[in-house]
């Protein structure tokens, strides 16, 4: 049977690198560094504004091999990370690309290299990654500059979701004004991760059905 093992490599070519912290992205508000300490890595961010350190929230799992973004202690698959960052779209958004580089383990025979490409989002403002999609698809490539600036809710009352599929207790009513930053498609349905300002601002995912993009 085939096993799959993981390895991680990180190339930053902005990486500002000290004894044990590697700052990766930085702008007037945020600064994400790598953390290294007692054989153990993890990613945080920090708020210059407020002086606040902000946990990495990974409530997608991350990668699909059981890797926690925000822990890892004592972990020898784990090496480094290998990302580079865009935030043209928005400032309280990073779109991570990395390469997920592993080996297949076959009894009698060498490993076999193989190498996928994936991307991430990760919201700056409270640390959670948004999605996680292969990078060659529409979500990563960013279809944005297609989209509209502005759109207006068409329904009566139309559901936020945490991630796609997953539910809040949150809605907007018809005539909310919203900006779609990200359309993504899975298996059943099409989404757009939105931004409301109204008494709290939020950035949520609705079903695309709940505006009229032409």
């Amino acid at each position: 049977m085939k096993r799959l093992m993981v390895f991680f490599l990180l190339f930053l070519s902005t990486a500002i690198a000290s004894d044990n912290k590697k700052i990766l992205f930085e702008n007037k508000i945020y600064r994400l560094s790598l953390i290294s300490s007692n054989n153990c890595e993890r990613l945080n961010i920090f708020n210059k504004k407020y002086k606040k350190n902000i946990p990495i929230l990974d409530r997608l799992s991350f990668l699909d091999y059981g890797f926690s973004l925000s822990v890892n202690c004592n972990s020898s698959g784990f090496i480094s990370w290998d990302k580079s960052f865009d935030n043209n779209y928005n400032d309280n958004f990073l779109v991570l690309n990395y390469d997920l580089i592993g080996y297949v383990d076959i009894p009698g025979e060498k490993p076999k290299r193989h190498v996928e490409y994936y991307c991430s989002v990760l919201d700056l403002a409270t640390g959670d990654i948004l999605t996680k999609e292969n990078s060659n698809d529409g979500f990563c490539k960013m279809d944005t500059l297609s989209l509209p600036g502005e759109v207006i809710i068409n329904k009566n009352k139309v559901l936020l979701y945490n991630q796609p599929n997953k539910i809040s207790n949150k809605y907007l009513i018809k005539g909310d004004k919203i900006k779609v930053f990200y359309r993504y498609v899975n298996d059943k349905d099409e989404w757009h991760f939105i931004n409301y300002k109204g008494k709290k601002e939020i950035n949520m995912w609705i079903k695309a059905d709940s505006v009229d993009i032409k």
